[in-house]
This record gives structure tokens, sequence and C-alpha cells, in this order.
């Protein structure tokens, strides 16, 4: 029985010692010449059937074990209760688990206090725990390789109870082995030149099915070079690039170069006038300049440091930084008709007051300037400017845009509006008929037409055409151009009757169609100036089949009669001739006081010719301004000819009226 507990208490202790070495190890524990505990079974607290394994301490002495209700008793060992046990182990009682409120295990060798983890904690009893426990350590986690800058430490899995899968964090320190600050993650870890004199930490996490925990490996370090063989960082040829526009409130990207030997990296915007100064708090690749940085140059300065020194690599400087500009436009009144006055509103905003937005401002249609609005100089207040236009635009669809061009040497920059459309409706019209209150019988008359546009309208006139309509009907001819707003077409009525007359016009791409008032009118007769005074007599031979012209003979003629004759029907030696009395015609009348016409035979002109029956002679005695003289022959079969006389209007062609001689 004595053999078999010795060799319990052997085989114990070889346990004890494994842990003991692990937690000597770790870098929270306590110093080797103090008695240490380790529960064997699982992790605090321990519950009933657990068993506490002691690391013995270098002083000796006999080991006693307590229960206590604090984790650091006093040497008095008040609150704390002897129990059983002894030797290197110690086996956790329910009694342990309800003796006190809160319970301890520790163990007093030779006068020194052994507890486990730091001097703040000993191992607490608890209630016994279900399902599967925590994963355990048992062996610390720990690290292969060299320690200098540019080596690479691997890292060595420790010994675990209960734990199925595993993870790595790398983490810098201080000398002292405090302010640990993670650096990475993984099986390895290259050292830099940022871990020169830090000492490096590993910590292993394990996962088990009763959940997770943590080991921490010896210190690593101090990082140190490897006798000056480290080279500095050599960034090659390559330099340091910027990206975005150098604009106040707009944000410059750098991007950085990468350099060899491991070095670690610094950042600083540099800002460049006469001579470049550093920005203070720019140390990132981002940068956004600000109103401060008005017409000076950024650069970007990189820095690689490693135990061989220290390298420099500055970016080419970028152009001078400016304030971008918004500009905005509007329309006024919104309702846009061609020709019509129209007002144009664009207003252009600095995104500082810093840099006013002088310049100019071009309103833009479809791409081309508006006329009159270009170039329009602004008068900046503060960070914002106006500029009003006036201008008339042709119709059809529009999208105008206001032009920001910036002033040479102003610290802006230039901006277009957003594209404001809109439609220009045809300007309206009117027309105005123009045209004699009444008309005269056969005589030429013009009806003048004037096309107007609204008023204020400039720089387009009306072109199109106009149709002049008599009840309803294009009065033939009288599809007319419109030039220079004017249209003009004759007419000539052989009738009395009544008209209404309108104008209309067809419009064009810029102005509307209209139509003018109906004007209500008759034809009637002119009032003669004279009659027509000369005289006719004639001389017919007829017979059963035809009938001869033996006289036709007109007297009393005077200069500016016209004699006109026409046959039509089976016999006849001609249509239609006309025969104008002139000066040289007549024979100067006794006393000199005007002239008279020999008697003038139209017989002749027939040449004796033989008519048939159904043929008409008609003959006209006209004279400008005066009534006439109609005669008309309708030769008829065995007899005499129909004879027809009447009065002829001025300028009448047919009879309207009986002749009345004054």
């Amino acid at each position: 029985m004595r053999q078999l507990t010795r060799h319990v208490v052997l085989r114990t202790a070889l346990i004890t010692t494994m842990l003991a070495l692990s937690l000597f190890a770790a870098p929270t524990a306590w110093a080797a010449s103090s008695p240490a505990l380790t529960d064997t079974t699982r992790t605090p607290p321990a519950a009933a059937g657990d068993t506490i394994a002691l690391t013995p301490g270098s002083g000796g002495g006999q080991d006693t074990w307590y229960d206590c209700n604090t984790a650091s008793p006093s040497i008095t060992l008040v609150g704390c209760t002897e129990v059983s046990g002894g030797g290197l182990s110690y086996q956790v009682t329910s009694a342990d688990q309800t003796r006190y409120a809160s319970n301890f295990i520790v163990v007093f060798e030779g006068g020194l206090l052994g507890v486990l983890g730091s001097p703040s904690n000993a191992i607490q009893v608890g209630p016994a725990a279900s399902g599967p426990a925590p994963p355990g350590n048992v062996v610390a986690p720990s690290a292969t390789g060299s320690t200098a800058v540019g080596s690479t430490l691997t890292a060595v899995t420790g010994v675990w109870v209960g734990a199925t899968n595993y993870s790595y964090a790398w983490s810098r320190c201080e000398s002292d082995g405090s302010n640990c600050v993670p650096i990475a993650t993984g099986g390895n870890y290259t050292l830099t030149a940022a871990d020169l004199g830090s000492k490096i930490l590993l910590t292993q996490h394990a996962a088990g099915p009763g959940g997770a925990a943590s080991a921490h490996s010896p210190l690593y370090g101090p990082v140190t070079t490897t006798g000056g063989s480290v080279p500095a960082p050599d960034p090659g040829s390559a330099k340091p690039t910027l990206a975005g526009a150098p604009q106040v409130d707009e944000t410059v990207t750098a991007r950085p170069v990468t350099m060899t030997n491991n070095p670690a990296y610094a950042y600083q915007w540099v800002r460049c006038a006469a001579h470049c100064t550093a920005i203070p708090g720019a140390t990132t690749t981002a940068y956004a300049p600000t109103a401060a940085d008005l017409g000076d140059t950024l650069m970007f300065v990189e820095t690689g440091t490693n135990a061989g020194g220290s390298t420099q690599v500055r970016s080419a400087q970028s152009v001078a930084v400016t304030a971008p500009t918004e500009t905005t436009v509007q329309v006024s009144p919104r309702k846009v008709v061609a020709g019509q006055p129209e007002t144009l509103v664009a207003t252009v905003t600095s995104a500082t007051a810093a840099a006013a937005p002088a310049g100019s401002i071009t309103f833009e249609r479809s791409g081309v300037p508006a006329r009159g609005c270009k170039s329009v100089k602004t008068k900046p207040s503060g960070a914002s400017a106006t500029v009003v236009c006036r201008t008339r635009f042709a119709v059809g669809r529009a999208g105008l845009v206001a032009v920001f061009t910036p002033r040479s040497g102003a610290l802006v920059t230039g901006s277009n509006s957003n594209v404001d459309g809109f439609v220009v409706g045809r300007d309206p019209t009117t027309v105005q008929l123009i045209m004699a209150r009444r008309l005269t019988v056969n005589r030429r008359h013009t009806l003048m037409v004037r096309v107007r546009p609204a008023p204020g309208t400039k720089r387009f006139a009306p072109t199109g055409s106009v149709l002049f309509v008599d009840r309803g009907k294009v009065i033939h001819g009288c599809v007319k151009p419109v030039t220079g707003g004017v249209v003009r077409c004759s007419v000539r009525y052989h009738r009395l009757r009544a008209h209404a007359i309108s104008a209309i016009y067809l419009g064009d791409d810029t102005f509307s169609g209209s139509s003018s008032r109906i004007h209500e009118t008759k034809v009637t007769v002119a009032k003669p100036s004279g009659y027509v005074t000369a005289l006719m007599a004639w001389t017919f031979r007829f017979s059963p089949g035809s009938t001869q012209v033996a006289l036709l003979r007109v007297t009393g003629l005077v200069p500016g009669v016209s004699v006109s004759l026409a046959c039509s029907g089976d016999g006849c030696p001609l249509r239609h001739h006309v025969y104008r009395m002139t000066k040289r015609s007549c024979d100067k009348r006794h006393g000199g006081r005007g002239h008279h016409c020999k008697p003038f035979d139209l017989a002749k002109r027939l040449h004796h010719a033989r008519l048939g029956v159904g043929a008409k002679l008609t003959v006209r005695l006209t004279h400008r301004g005066w009534l006439g003289k109609y005669y008309r022959f309708v030769v008829r079969q065995g007899r005499k000819p129909k004879i027809v006389t009447a009065c002829l209007a001025v300028g009448a062609t047919k009879p309207t009226m009986r002749c009345t001689p004054p």
C-alpha cells in the first residue's frame, strides 16, 4: 500500500513538474522560489473530486494544505481551515465547496504561500461542472526562430486537454513584458524594424466542446539587428504618386511605394510655395486641402526605417491648390416664346470666401453662346457672384448651360451648371388686311397684308406665306410669300357682286399662324369722266345661208378711243383686233381747237367675208375713264342680224347698264 501511494505521488509530481515549467515560462508567473498550485483536472473553479497538484518551491519545508475564505490569506491564516492531505497533491472534497461562501485552496510550504497564476489568485473551489470541461493547457506554446530584424518566428503548438482546433496571435511588448500590443495573426511572423528593442509574445487560442481558452508563450527578445548586416530600405526608382484633384475640401490620395528590407513606414504631406513645409497632422496617405493651401502645391513624403537606417522618397508636386466652384442657372419667365426677351440668371459659388469666383460666365444653348450672353464678367461678393443677361431664343427645344471660366490667376476652378431644359414656343402674330372699301369693276386693285409679331419681338421677322381668301376660297394667284412682314396681291373683278375677303398667315418655324378680320365689300361701277359719242352705221346683205357685212362704219371718233372688233363663228376672217385712235390717225379740225378722226369702216377688215348663221360680231368703243358703247350682231338665217346695243361701264368689257348720253 505504501509503495502504491508513493507511485501515485511520484506520477503526480511528474505532471506537477511539467505544469510548473509551463507556468514558470508564462510571462505572468511567480518567481521559482515560491510553491505553485495547478488544477490538473479542469480550470478553476475546482470542484469536488478535482486534484490540485503542488509544484514545490526552492525554499523546502513542510507542505500544509488549507481551505480559506480568501485568495490572499494572511500569514496568521485567519479564515482558513487546515484540511487533511499532504505531499504534492490534494483532492477537493464536497466539504471544501460548502465551508465558506467563497472557498480557496492554498498551501503553505516553509512559510511561503503557494497559489495558482498570480499572487492575487488561489485555486477557487466551486460547484461541480456539468458537461465537457473547457480546454486545459498542459504545456504552453512556444516559438522558434531568430529574434533579429528580418527573421521569422514560427509558432510551436502547446499541449492541451479538451481542445480540437487552434489559432495564433502575436503581440509586441515592452522590454519588461508590459504594454503588449497585437501586431499579427497566423503561425508565422517576420520581425520588422518596428520591433527593434521590443519583446514578442505568442498567444495560442484553443477551442473545444467545452469552450475556449488561451495560453501564452515565453517572451522572445528583445529584437535586435544582425550586427549591421541589415541594409537600409531601398525603394529602387519608384516614387509615390498622387491621385485626386488638389482642391479645397476634396481629397488627394497618395499611393506609397514598397521598399525592400522590411522597413517601418511614416508619411508626411508637405505644402510648397517659395519653400516647402510640413503640414501638421497630415501623416496618412489621404489629405483634404484647406483654404490655407490655396495657391500652393502639395507633395507627399514617404520615409522607410529599419535597423540599417532611413530612406525618404517624395512624390512630384501637385498643381496649385484651388477652390472648386458650383454654378447654377435659371430662365425667367419660364414660358419661353421665340423672339421675346428672356432673363438669364447664373450664380457661381466658391468653396471658400478666401478664393472669390472672379472670371466670366457664358450662357450656352446646345453648345452655342446665347446672343449677347458670352463672357459676362462676374463681380464677386464674398464666396459667390451672380450674373444677369437678357437675350432672345429661336423656337424649338433648348438646353441652357451656364459655363464659369476663371480669370487668369484666380484660385478657383471652372464649373458648368446643370442643363436647364425648356421649350421655346412660337411667337403669336396678328394679320392686318388693307384694301379699298369699294372695288371698281374691271379695275385692278391691290390687297396688302401686314404680318406683325407680338410686341417686344426682336431679331426675328415672320416668313412663310399668306393666303388671300374670298368667301372661304383662295383667290386665284393670291398665295404670296411674306417679305419684310408685308404681302401684296392684285385682283380684278368683272362682275358687280359682293365679296368677303380675308388674309390667312400660315406661320413658320418661329411664328404661329393667324388670320385677319373679314372685309365685306362690293364691286361697283366707276364714276365716268366722259362719254364716247362716236356713232356706228351698218349695212348687211343676207341670204338664207349666210350674211355679208357691206358697211360697218364708225364716225365721230376722237383720239384716245379704242375700237375693238371680235368675230366668232362660221366664216369669221379674224378673231379679235383692237384699233386705237391716235393723233396721227386723225385730221386737224378747222380752227385748230383739237383733232377729229376720219370715219373708220370695219367692214374692210372683214374682207367681205360671208358669215354663217350664228356667227357673232362684237364691237366695243371704249376710252379710259369714259362710258363706252357696246354693239353685238348675231347672224340669223334669211334675215338681218340680231342687234344689241348697250353701254359699257368704265373699264368694263361687258354691258352692265344702258347707255344714256350726257
